[in-house]
């Protein structure tokens, strides 16, 4: 692909088209029936997953009907659900093998590595096989033909929307709340550093770090969480008061007594899909962070180098030692440019590059003024603020109490930040994305899917974050 070649599409802005990701990079996309069914999301995973499709053939038949089938789901909510689960739950437990291959192997080979990138394209048809963008709007249309009223549809959507069984993430905060509540008992003196912490509470934090520091690495050129980071965000946890909402084991008599079994049985197969995807989601976090840190340690490479290559450098690395020199990764990380055109993936690095693409593709995507953006309605609610763009953990230091956090997608670790905001927003996820769970857990407003928040809103931004309706309001801009 030549850089002409971006300057045949018409981008749109905010669509799929994201402006300077992390404030560096440029993506663009195109779709079409033929092109690779994989397509780029803006997140560290999303862009490294795009380079490993570049070769794209694994289950592609199986995919292409699934994909196919998506918009038909809803029409035909028995039949296709039961199918997506049976095939995801297929590709986990391939997924599962490999993982404990990795995590039981000294050294990563090719043949290993190939085993890998298939499972991170099997998990992937995993994600590209989820509703949660679709369902809300059609299952509360079941519900009212039901007869149910609003607080009676909450209540269903409660409890089938919240995993029964806790995600890795909600194990994690419920490790880390508990060693908190332990420490509190125990010592009345306020601890500010983990030096001075009690030998027990250490323990306590070791053992938690090697349990879950793998789950909080997905963030490109980042190092995986230490202990004292762990123990940073304990203290958040301790001077924060946290609603508790747990998923309620029964569902009310009264209420399940009005449900049709053609109902209980759609809600039942949802709940099981939405539990699914976020469990594919935690295992390429998973298998992810074991191979990036097993490369590491047999290539001398760090971490946080290796979150820069792709999936056909990484093969470089491993069958030849090829690594990335200094300029080339110091080139990616101040300017890179990915740029998708059907089944098509090219990068381009550099300033110039950069700086060229970004001013062929400008004129074509102009945006008018925008006073009301929509989205999916995550967690029900009102809230107004002051508008925060979250890209990374860097961000996180802007958000203040009561402020509006509007993020591409969010991560366990923005939790800080999330405990500090209003409401939040985000341009990707549906009702199993980790801002849905998180907001209705902490019972705070929060819109989803809304595509072009980051794009749109700028920090400083005064919203009004209407979840009842799925609509963020722009009261005031920042001139």
């Amino acid at each position: 692909m030549k850089i002409q070649d971006i300057t045949k599409i018409k981008w749109k802005k905010g669509n799929r088209w994201q402006e300077k990701w992390f404030n560096t990079e440029l993506c663009l996309e195109t779709f079409s029936p033929k092109a690779n069914p994989i397509y780029a999301l803006f997140t560290r995973e999303g862009c490294n997953t795009t380079v490993l499709n570049t070769q794209w053939h694994h289950e592609k038949k199986n995919y292409d009907k699934q994909e196919n089938d998506l918009r038909k789901a809803l029409a035909n909510k028995i039949d296709l659900i039961p199918r997506i689960i049976k095939i995801s739950e297929k590709y986990i437990k391939n997924s599962e093998a490999v993982l404990k291959e990795v995590e039981s192997s000294i050294e990563i080979n090719i043949e290993l590595f190939s085993k890998v990138k298939k499972s991170f394209l099997l998990l992937w048809c995993i994600f590209n096989s989820d509703l949660g963008e679709f369902l809300p709007e059609k299952i509360r249309e079941e519900l009212n033909n039901q007869k149910l009223n609003l607080e009676e549809i909450q209540e269903v959507e409660n409890y089938y929307f919240l995993n029964r069984t806790p995600l890795a993430f909600q194990k994690e905060e419920e490790s880390l709340k508990k060693i908190g509540k332990i420490y509190k008992s125990r010592y009345k003196k306020r601890v500010t550093t983990l030096k001075k912490l009690p030998l027990d509470i250490k323990q306590l934090l070791n053992s938690h770090w090697e349990e879950f520091h793998w789950l909080m690495s997905d963030e490109i050129d980042t190092d995986y969480y230490t202990v004292e980071d762990y123990f940073e965000r304990m203290k958040q946890f301790l001077s924060v008061k946290i609603a508790n909402s747990k998923p309620k084991k029964k569902l009310s008599a009264k209420i399940k007594n009005r449900l049709d079994q053609g109902t209980l049985k759609f809600l039942e197969l949802i709940n099981r899909h939405l539990f699914i995807d976020n469990y594919a989601a935690d295992l390429y976090i998973k298998l992810e962070f074991y191979l990036l840190e097993r490369l590491s340690k047999q290539s001398d490479v760090s971490f946080r180098e290796l979150s820069w290559y792709t999936i056909e450098e990484l093969k470089q690395l491993i069958g030849g030692g090829l690594k990335l020199t200094k300029t080339q990764l110091d080139e990616r990380k101040s300017h890179r440019v990915m740029v998708q055109i059907d089944d098509q993936i090219a990068f381009f690095y550099g300033k110039n590059n950069f700086n060229k693409i970004s001013s062929l593709v400008e004129p074509t995507a102009q945006r008018g003024i925008v006073l009301e953006i929509k989205g999916i309605i995550a967690s029900k609610g009102q809230a107004q603020g002051q508008v925060k763009i979250v890209r990374s953990i860097k961000d996180m230091g802007k958000v203040n109490e009561g402020d509006i956090l509007v993020a591409t997608t969010t991560r366990p670790d923005l939790m800080p930040a999330i405990l500090k905001c209003a409401a939040i927003v985000t341009d990707a996820g549906g009702i199993t994305s980790h801002a849905a769970i998180v907001s209705r857990e902490l019972k705070i407003p929060c819109v989803v899917a809304t595509k072009i928040a980051t794009s749109v809103l700028k920090d400083g931004d005064f919203v009004e974050v209407d979840a009842n309706e799925g609509i963020v309001k722009i009261m005031k801009n920042v001139r």
